[in-house]
């Protein structure tokens, strides 16, 4: 409850398998997670959501009741990005849950720079072994960021053409020098 007074909306699940079936059914910002839950812990969540390339990097805050320090130390090695006693503090709950909604917000962004950067990198490579046709490139969507990574796709694309118009002057060229 103290999620939606942060503004978020919240989703639950009574139990370890449907939280996963919830989890595999949308994107999902972040879960709060209880250790001790009937048919599935949270334990077992964990090792689940560390299996699946698609949830392994949603963070995670263990809220539970069980406060030994083995626990604690399980979940974190487990993938948990942290750990709460039941009887939080609300400021420190949103403190955590803001600096964790927070490093996901930077971790999404890098890993959209990085699909960028490789979908540059592959159109590079197609320029640079001249087996392509401008449109092949695809790099419009990139070409619209504001950064320095779109301001590279714009020359890319432009260099492209470039290359792509003067290929084929030469071909022609050759083409009519072999005619006569």
């Amino acid at each position: 409850i103290a999620v939606k007074r942060l503004g978020h909306t919240l989703e639950q699940a009574e139990d370890g398998l449907p939280a996963l079936e919830l989890l595999k059914s949308r994107p999902f910002d972040l879960v709060l997670l209880d250790i001790d839950m009937p048919r599935m812990d949270g334990f077992a969540v964990l090792e689940e959501m560390g299996r699946h390339d698609d949830l392994r990097d949603i963070p995670v805050i263990v809220i539970s009741a069980i406060e030994e320090m083995d626990a604690i130390v399980r979940a974190i090695k487990l993938g948990a990005q942290d750990y709460l006693p039941k009887t939080f503090d609300p400021v420190l709950f949103e403190a955590r849950v803001t600096s964790s909604l927070e490093k996901k917000r930077f971790r999404d962004l890098d890993k959209e720079y990085m699909r960028s950067a490789q979908h540059l990198a592959r159109a590079a490579t197609l320029i640079e072994d001249e087996s392509f046709k401008p449109s092949q490139l695809d790099v419009d969507t990139v070409a619209k960021r504001d950064d320095a990574l779109g301001g590279l796709a714009r020359v890319l694309r432009e260099l492209a053409e470039k290359v792509y118009t003067r290929e084929q002057t030469l071909r022609k060229k050759v083409r009519d020098l072999q005619i006569e």
